[in-house]
């Protein structure tokens, strides 16, 4: 029986693990993409003759998608080390 409970708990940690990971890469990406599609990106000239042209107002588009990106992972790790993890180590501790 506890065998079969620390194999649960393992198998639990390791998909919370996986979980962790999809998060953050999420949030890596979300912004960018949010920002991308609001803005609707035509920052790009594909048809002119001396090759593709950028839009002058091209920084634009990373003056707010950078600080909206550090502003999510910042928050989201605040949330984890102040909240969620004292909380983790005191469920290790009473396992102990």
């Amino acid at each position: 029986m506890s065998e079969d409970s620390r194999a649960l708990a393992y198998d639990a940690k390791q998909d919370s693990t996986s979980m962790m990971t999809i998060s953050i890469l999420t949030m890596a990406f979300l912004p960018a993409t949010a920002v991308a599609a609001i803005c609707s990106m035509g920052v790009f000239d594909w048809s002119q003759p001396q090759g593709v042209v950028v839009s002058p107002h091209f920084w634009i588009f990373w003056a707010v998608v950078l600080p909206l990106t550090f502003t999510l992972m910042a928050s989201w790790f605040a949330w984890f080390y102040l909240y969620r993890k004292p909380k983790m180590d005191l469920a290790r501790k009473m396992e102990c």
